[in-house]
């Protein structure tokens, strides 16, 4: 993602096995407006790392946050999906308006950095109402935009790359049918993930992609079509995917083999090395949805609703986290909270948006966020910083 080139240049002082442990609540703040939720849905995190150290939210409409959560500006627009931010500042803000539940219309809005409209471009082709578009800041200072033109009966994924002026510089269409789930942008390459129709059978397929052209660089696809939701593209060529499958699967698309069996929804995570070969894969053992894929050197943080795992470079296990849970009659909970995104400040800690709950919403019962404590603080929507 943008920015990602100052955290490599901290994340080795940060850490080298894994996270220190939470020993007290970290900060909770009250933020300006709810995050977007996308629960049982891919799309790319609605957050991301300004160029200033401040955070981009989309959080109904485009929200500019301060690192402690202050709200710098927020343009209202329920119709926000997506938010992306370009080394020079610029803010995009992604709407898909859906009359009726029929095919919308996608637009993208470039806000300067105090918030002002500098442009405006929707795109002319109807977009698919059960898809959700893409944004991502490329780091030449243009923007790419994945989405799904077309309607139920024909949906064509799309990868459109523009300008600092709106214009658009070149568009690929990624398949014949099929839908964009996730996307990525470091360095030279894009990185783009999502659903692919061949001959009436669905799979899921994952690419990258040369920035200057949109041409293929390599691709890999997963057979038994689990939904990738969250891509990660490392600035050496690397990709990392988080998803969810329901059946038995290859997690280990290439030579390798790792069949996992799901059960209901099974959250996993696949890395593929800058070739393109898949290198590990885990899969969850429990319930839990996977809400944000980070990447912070060589470690790799899933973070989901009330649960995270911190893997270290081959894909090991190092720590598991569990938060947000009420404890009734004595015996610890669900995790009892919404995670909405989550990414890296400028400092490379992790920064999750999401919503805690009104304590009568919980019955009055002990709640616990980040440590022993039982925790007290700030409920509704909120930035949230676990130490982590």
């Amino acid at each position: 993602m943008t920015c990602r080139r100052l955290l490599c240049l901290i994340s080795a002082l940060l850490i080298s096995s894994g996270a220190s442990a939470q020993t007290g609540d970290a900060s909770v703040r009250p933020l300006g407006a709810p995050p977007v939720h996308r629960s049982s849905q891919a799309g790319s995190s609605p957050l991301v790392l300004h160029a200033s150290g401040d955070l981009v939210v989309a959080a109904e409409g485009v929200l500019r946050a301060s690192s402690e959560g202050e709200t710098r500006w927020h343009h209202p627009d329920p119709t926000v999906v997506d938010v992306g931010t370009t080394p020079d500042g610029a803010i995009y803000g992604l709407a898909l308006a859906q009359p009726d539940r029929r095919a919308g219309r996608v637009t993208l809005t470039r806000h300067r950095p105090d918030g002002s409209v500098e442009w405006r471009h929707t795109f002319r082709e109807r977009h698919d109402p059960f898809s959700i578009p893409q944004v991502e800041g490329a780091p030449d200072g243009g923007v790419l935009v994945c989405r799904a033109k077309g309607s139920r009966s024909r949906v064509v994924p799309v990868l459109d790359k523009l300008d600092a002026r709106g214009r658009v510089v070149w568009s690929r269409t990624l398949a014949s049918a099929g839908q964009c789930h996730a996307l990525d942008a470091d360095g030279p390459w894009i990185a783009w993930a999502g659903a692919r129709a061949t001959g009436g059978t669905w799979s899921a397929q994952v690419e990258r992609l040369e920035g200057s052209s949109g041409r293929v660089s390599w691709a890999s696809t997963f057979e038994s079509y689990p939904l990738v939701a969250e891509i990660a593209l490392d600035p050496d060529g690397a990709v990392t995917v988080l998803g969810e499958f329901a059946d038995r699967v290859d997690l280990l698309p290439g030579p390798r083999t790792q069949l996992a069996e799901g059960y209901g929804y099974t959250t996993f995570v696949t890395r593929f090395d800058a070739k393109g070969d898949a290198d590990w894969a885990w899969a969850s053992d429990r319930s839990e949805q996977g809400a944000a894929l980070l990447r912070r050197g060589t470690e790799t943080i899933l973070v989901g609703k009330g649960y995270a795992t911190h893997f270290d470079a081959e894909g090991n296990v190092v720590q598991r986290e569990t938060f947000g849970y009420p404890v009734r009659d004595g015996l610890r909970s669900i995790p009892f909270l919404s995670v909405s995104a989550a990414t890296l400040d400028a400092r490379g800690a992790v920064v999750i948006v999401g919503g805690l709950p009104e304590p009568e919403a919980i019955g009055f019962v002990p709640y616990y966020l980040w440590s022993s404590a039982p925790y007290d603080g700030p409920r509704g929507a909120v930035l949230m910083r676990p130490g982590w």
